[in-house]
């Protein structure tokens, strides 16, 4: 009998939580608004550099093909200084500046690439887990890396949350 008495006891006390949903209390914002925000997300890139495991490398040896490869690899830190994955778009430019006998010469016309890596494809097609970077593959020609013309690399990232980051390296 008293299995019974305390099942009928426990409906009784669920019957009194099954009221009507509008009369439960619903969080206001400041404006007065009943829209809950998002926390913020604390690991969003706050830094950016260019890795210094970005090198140039020698795409062929052969005369048909006068191009070389730069492995471009960029660095995204939180604000616990702590590598991290990013999402946005990134922009990276290779100025060269020649600096021979003339003077300092910028050549104003430096070869740009783009990528989205807020399309989840292309940002684990580009992220390498062993150094924590993302890694692009940049063809230059090759005649960049003869005399006394020195190169640095720029990168421009804008991300999904608004932030603006930006970095540079000289890479010969």
């Amino acid at each position: 009998m008293s299995l019974s008495l305390g099942l009928a006891s426990a409906q009784v006390m669920l019957v009194p939580g099954c009221t009507d949903p509008n009369s439960h209390p619903k969080p206001a914002n400041a404006d007065g608004s009943s829209q809950i925000n998002e926390p913020l997300w604390p690991y969003w890139p706050i830094g950016m550099r260019i890795h210094p495991l970005t090198r140039i490398v020698n795409a062929g040896e052969s005369k048909a093909n006068s191009s070389s490869i730069i492995e471009a690899r960029i660095e995204f830190v939180d604000q616990d200084r702590d590598t991290c994955k990013a999402s946005g778009k990134i922009r990276l430019v290779l100025v060269p500046k020649n600096t021979g006998t003339e003077g300092d010469s910028t050549d104003n016309s430096g070869l740009t690439w783009e990528q989205n890596l807020a399309d989840p494809e292309t940002n684990r097609q580009r992220f390498d887990e062993v150094t924590q970077t993302y890694q692009f593959r940049l063809e230059i020609p090759s005649a960049l890396l003869k005399g006394d013309t020195s190169l640095t690399l720029y990168a421009y990232f804008l991300g999904e949350d608004g932030a603006k980051l930006n970095a540079d390296a000289r890479i010969k």
